[in-house]
């Protein structure tokens, strides 16, 4: 194969003056369809968790940060957006990524399937499961793809391609007795069999033969399919791909999640902006237009172990994969959406001054000009930034700044709670390109899936 050097690394530098935004081909493209459309989903990407990584990011190049933007907060379209599921005021990721992906309120736990008919799509003798984005973009000739820093099998990703009465059923060792009785293919094999062209993210444990009590190896399989069809699974074959070849590509780079960000080994674990990008050139290639979903997978991880530091970096790592997926595609043929699929129970709080270190404690300056930090009830510091609730209660440790600007440090929580959960306010929708200017006011999550497929006109008749 012929060497393809992929850009490494897309610095997020949104706010300066000569940065080109979404705002600047809005009217151009608002009357025009979207030949392509690309789906960011970052996971638990709640509005709290957007105005940190802002300041964080702001921060990070030596500005105060509140006046900072990530770079999909220039997008000219803008919406709320509500997570509940059809059984869950509090909603889970395979509810809302079903939701999002065929335009049905559905239910907590299950992938793009309604209750009463968990097995839909297993066998001939099964009702069949909801028409997604995916079938109808590719039934009209269209290219598709799938990206995670997650599992690809996990929630968000699976509901782009699979149907399962549980999130649960990744690999064949999860499938439950009543999901083989009734035929049912765990969601690695389902994406084996799907038709889409380019799938990135972890997972491999649930597509090898020793990790598979049916000892089927899936990456194999898919290889099988024909000559076009690759399998890759580390840095260095994943540099080499060509995307003039319009190769079917599943890769696999880690047996769970890839690392988050700021835990990547350069050269050993592609960045999700690097597989955003080898995505689109592959996909853009085949000429036909594509519908593409991206999602920053471990912000939800983080936020889940109540470490903001890395939920607020992989943030940062999302907004850097949208520009380039902006900057790589033309703006008057392309959608680029940018949401999150529920949010967290993360809080910015405690009256801190202007310019506060985010990740720091809460601070204030005294009548002397000496800057101190605020105190609880206790008399205690504390941290601009905590979760409602989690695992990490405060104890009798006093606080000090290196302790909580520490990269691993689990922020207080209030409720004790072995996970931290997920929040149940609205998210936001931003978008640009060619069809977003229906991204206005406030709807359910389910309208995501009308937004994509009415732009692109594949609506069934």
């Amino acid at each position: 194969m012929k060497r393809i050097f992929l850009v490494a690394t897309f610095l997020t530098l949104a706010g300066c003056a000569s940065i080109a935004t979404g705002a600047d081909v809005t009217s151009q493209a608002e009357s025009k369809k979207p030949k392509n459309v690309i789906l960011f989903i970052g996971d638990g990407m709640g509005v709290s968790t957007i105005t940190a990584a802002r300041i964080y990011e702001g921060q990070s190049l030596g500005k105060s940060g509140e006046e900072h933007s990530l770079f999909f907060e220039t997008f000219p379209n803008v919406a709320l957006v509500k997570t509940y599921n059809i059984d869950a005021q509090v909603p889970d990721s395979a509810g809302t990524a079903s939701a999002i992906n065929t335009g049905l309120v559905t239910g907590r736990g299950a992938i793009n399937v309604q209750p009463g008919n968990l097995s839909a799509g297993c066998t001939s003798e099964t009702q069949p499961g909801p028409v997604k984005i995916m079938d109808l973009a590719e039934a009209s000739g269209m290219s598709t793809g799938v990206v995670s820093s997650a599992s690809i099998t996990h929630a968000t990703p699976a509901a782009v391609y699979a149907h399962a009465g549980s999130r649960g059923f990744e690999g064949y060792d999860n499938l439950s007795e009543e999901a083989l009785k009734n035929g049912c293919a765990d969601i690695a094999r389902q994406l084996v069999m799907s038709k889409v062209d380019v799938a990135y993210g972890g997972g491999r444990r649930f597509f090898t033969a020793d990790k598979r009590k049916d000892n089927a190896d899936l990456t194999r399989e898919w290889s099988a399919r024909g000559d076009n069809f690759v399998y890759v699974d580390t840095a260095e074959d994943f540099t080499l791909l060509d995307p003039s070849e319009s190769q079917q590509v599943l890769g696999l780079f880690a047996n769970s999640h890839l690392p988050y960000h700021v835990d990547r080994k350069d050269g050993v674990d592609p960045s999700l902006t690097e597989l955003t990008v080898s995505a689109i050139d592959n996909l853009d290639g085949r000429g036909a237009g594509y519908f593409l979903m991206v999602e920053g997978g471990r912000i939800d991880h983080a936020h889940h172990g109540t470490n903001a530091f890395r939920a607020l970096t992989d943030t940062v790592e999302l907004a850097s994969a949208v520009r380039a997926a902006y900057e790589r595609t033309d703006p008057n043929e392309t959608m680029i959406l940018v949401t999150a699929d529920h949010s967290h129970v993360f809080t910015i709080a405690g009256y801190p001054e202007r310019g506060n270190p985010i990740l720091g404690l809460a601070m204030t300056t005294d009548d002397d000009g000496t800057t101190v930090p605020l105190e609880d009830a206790d008399g205690l510091p504390y941290t601009t930034l905590g979760y409602q609730n989690g695992p990490n209660m405060r104890g009798a440790a006093v606080l000090t700044e290196e302790m909580v600007q520490d990269r691993d440090y689990k922020q207080q929580t209030g409720v004790n709670m072995r996970s931290e959960t997920h929040g149940g306010e609205d998210v936001i929708l931003f978008g640009t390109g060619p069809g977003s200017e229906r991204v206005r006011g406030a709807f359910h999550q389910s309208k995501i899936f009308d937004i994509i497929v009415d732009g692109l006109s594949l609506r069934e008749e």
